[in-house]
């Protein structure tokens, strides 16, 4: 009888410790389902990773989470003088943000120049394809 009891018992717990676990949810679909918002206190890590000063929580191209620097953006590129030319989308990239700013008038002894113009804009783009540029004077 104490065999049976004991293998019951180790079932048991075995079966639970395979389940999902809901919070808000009867129905859990992950090991950790949480439905609703989550309050936490201490430090999060990812893949047993603190995340360290200025980093967000991202995925890399396998989907694994990842602390990477804010700062950072592997994709960014500059262009700050005249010149024109093309430049192709990265792999996996399909949207970009165009930003551009003018230059400021020059002012004279009747008064200052003018301030200069500031765009801001995100464009649909397909990987492999060229963007043309043109930035004047």
């Amino acid at each position: 009888m104490k065999a049976l009891i004991l293998i019951s018992a180790i079932l048991i717990c075995n079966s639970l410790m395979s389940q999902n676990v809901g919070v808000g949810t009867a129905n859990p679909q992950h090991q950790l389902d949480v439905q609703g918002d989550i309050n936490l206190t201490g430090t999060l890590r990812t893949n047993g990773m603190e995340p360290g000063s200025n980093n967000m929580l991202r995925t890399d191209n396998s989907g694994v989470m990842q602390w990477a620097n804010i700062n950072q953006y592997e994709n960014h590129e500059t262009f700050t003088s005249t010149i024109a030319g093309t430049w192709t989308v990265p792999a996996g990239v399909t949207k970009i943000m165009i930003e551009a700013w003018g230059g400021g008038g020059g002012g004279s002894c009747v008064g200052g120049g003018g301030g200069g113009g500031y765009i801001c804009g995100y464009i649909t783009v397909t990987p492999g394809s060229s963007v043309a540029y043109n930035i004047g004077a």
